[in-house]
Parts: structure tokens; sequence; C-alpha cells
């Protein structure tokens, strides 16, 4: 079954070889630790790249640590892998055909055919790209995790769901981590998406600067934290520290969040809750568009702070749900210097105008083959009443 997804990743260049012999001669079971990096630059990102890449290439890894990345830039026709070598320093192995990185074929072909190889390693999954969370109607694209502009391809989040859900049918595996170094992807929405596939989820809510992460002082940080924490908590923590090391670099807001999975279904529950509350009881109506006018929101993306929302609402409804939602994103891993914003987000347009149609196609009334995932709760039913849609 996993042979369908395996054409693009034949050499064209580099290692040579078929499948096989690379599955052969890759295999490392001293491997504990496996960062598989989705680095796609075919886009205006692509001067960053280089940046991201010298950073990893500063790290000297042990043994027990592998990074594997899948490089896609812009205008070049091919694309790179590179690993780190028996000296643990990153190095270009060999070019492939140029990848579709908005594809989900391409992430699952890089996943099933790079994992195995390392039969006894807990993975980590980073998306590198533009991410954006929801976007206002003033934009045409939904909602995606890698925009590649050869061919123009967005991953939408969908089919990221779809992708990660066939990767663990496949290799009946799921993630230590998976990471954003992207922007506004600390969303609920996007961490309901997938939030079974892994053990941390990691994201900004707010903008990234051009240069995303440093790579250097992310994985210098994991290094030091294996044997302290274990290893999901580890990247995590080393994510949102070396994240916090831009503070005062930046003349923006800098949000980080560690998110545990077991986090994603109490707050989803919560905001389900109060969805229901509302459209059981339209008196409700004013206390829901104070809240929401007093909550701080990230307009050109209709971005609202979940903290701000649910304690603005809290004493308004008669639930323990904005109580929920609140105590559970104190208690995440996080960095924020902005207080407006708190780790996560929710798509909340308080304009009709500014309501994108797309948010309220789901999986069982898809629009022309999208869907949103979120679609599963009833917020966009609220959203549609709130919005007199």
């Amino acid at each position: 079954m996993i042979l369908a997804f395996l054409g693009f990743w034949g050499c064209t260049g580099g290692g040579g070889g078929d499948l096989n012999q690379t599955q052969t001669v890759y295999r490392n079971e001293a491997v504990e630790q496996l960062f598989l990096i989705y680095l796609n630059a075919d886009n205006n990102l692509d001067p960053f790249a280089d940046q991201d890449l010298d950073e990893i290439a500063q790290v000297s890894f042990p043994p027990s640590v592998k990074v594997v990345v899948l490089v896609d830039r812009l205008g070049n026709g091919v694309g790179y892998v590179y690993e780190t070598n028996e000296f643990g320093k990153l190095e270009l192995v060999r070019t492939v055909a140029e990848p579709n990185m908005g594809d989900p074929k391409t992430l699952i072909s890089f996943v099933v055919n790079e994992w195995p190889k390392y039969p006894n390693a807990t993975a980590h999954l980073i998306f590198w790209n533009h991410g954006t969370g929801w976007r206002s109607s003033l934009s045409t694209d939904y909602r995606a995790a890698s925009y590649d502009e050869t061919p123009y391809d967005l991953l939408y989040t969908y089919e990221l769901r779809e992708a990660l859900d066939q990767i663990r049918q496949f290799l009946n595996k799921t993630f230590a981590t998976i990471s954003f170094d992207e922007c506004l992807m600390g969303n609920l929405e996007v961490f309901y998406a997938v939030y079974p596939f892994a053990d941390y989820l990691i994201a900004s809510e707010q903008l990234e600067p051009g240069d995303g992460w440093n790579y250097q002082s992310v994985f210098s940080k994991f290094l030091s934290y294996l044997g302290t924490y274990n290893a999901s908590f580890a990247f995590a923590k080393a994510v949102v520290d070396a994240y916090a090391e831009y503070d005062g670099n930046y003349a923006m807001s800098l949000t980080m969040a560690a998110v545990p999975s077991e986090a994603v279904p109490i707050l989803v529950e919560a905001v389900d809750e109060l969805a229901k509350l509302y459209l059981g009881n339209p008196t409700l109506d004013p206390a829901y568009r104070n809240a929401r006018d007093n909550t701080p929101v990230i307009d050109d993306y209709q971005l609202a702070d979940l903290y701000h929302f649910a304690k603005n609402l809290n004493g308004s409804v008669n639930s323990t749900a904005p109580e929920r939602i609140t105590a559970t994103v104190e208690s995440l891993y996080r960095f924020t210097n902005d207080e407006n914003y708190q780790g996560i987000s929710i798509y909340f347009p308080n304009d009709p105008a500014l309501a994108d149609q797309a948010y309220f196609c789901n999986a069982s009334n898809p629009c022309d083959g999208y869907y949103n995932p979120f679609a599963d709760t009833f917020w966009d039913e609220f959203l549609k009443t709130f919005l007199g849609l």
C-alpha cells in the first residue's frame, strides 16, 4: 500500500540508487530521535531557507538524533534532501525530482520512506512555510499548511489531516511532536485537525518573523534537555524557550505555545458547549457580542484570542466552559510578549462581510472538494447565527 506513494522519491542526483538500496544504506538502529523537516521554500520565503539550514548545520548531533530535511526552493526545478551524517553534521545527500509540497502525497512519501529507516526512532515532524490559520474573506486562499509556487498548490488543513491519518495507518505510529514554523498556526481549528497524530503540537498564534525559528538555538536546547524531560516535552520546551529569546529583537507581538494533545479535546468540548448555549438561548447574544468586542483579534485574519474571549464571557453564562478554557490555556508551556495574545486563536469574525464561506464546508457537504474539519463542532453553526448568515 505504501508503494503507491513512492514515485516522487526516486533520486535524480546525489545518492543515486533505487528505493530499496537507499533504505538499506541509511538504516540506523541507533537513532532514537528522528526530525523530519518539510521545508517548503518554493515561494517568497526562499531567501530564509539557507539561513535555517545553516543554523541546523551549526549543531553537532549525537548518533541517537537524526535530522532529515526535504527542501523545495524557488525556481530550481529540483528538490533537495539534507541529512545529518555519521559525524552529526547536516549535509546535502541527494536531489529529487521537483516536489509538489502542496500535495499530501509528497508529505506521505517523505515520511513513509524516511521513518522506517530508523526503526527505534521516535519522530518529530516540522512544517516550514507560510501558515494561514484562517484568513478573512479578503483572501481567496483557504487555510493551508504549505504553499508551493511550482506548481501552484496548497496543502490544505483537511489534506494535512488525511495525510497524517494515512501515515498512522501505514506505519502504525504517531509523532512525538508536530510543529509549525509558520505564521498563525496556533489556532484551535488547526490543532483540532492534527491533535490525534502527536503528543505535542507547537505553533505561534501570532505572525512569525520572516526568518522564523532559530534552529541552532532550538536543537541545542533540545539536546541539553534530553535526559531531564521526555523527548516530546524536551523539544516542545526547546522551541518555546528559543523563541522567547527573540523578545526585544522584533517590533511585533510574539507567541509560541506547546499544546499537549490531551488539551485539545478539552478546549474543543468547552468551545462546543459555548456554541450550543448560544444557539439554545438567544438572550445570551448581548453577552457574546460584548465578549467578542473586547477580545483582541488579529484583524486581517479574523482570529480572536480564545483565552480572552472565554475570560470576557465568564460570569455571563451558566457554564464552567469559560473557566475550563482559561485554565487549560494557562496550563500550557508557552511564551508571549503581548498580554493580548495568550497562545491559541479561534476564527471569529464579527462582520458577515468578512465571513469566509469555506469555513462552513464540512466533510458531508464539501465545497469543490474542500472542507473544514472543525465543522465537526457547533462553532460554525454558532457563527452563522451570530453573523445572521
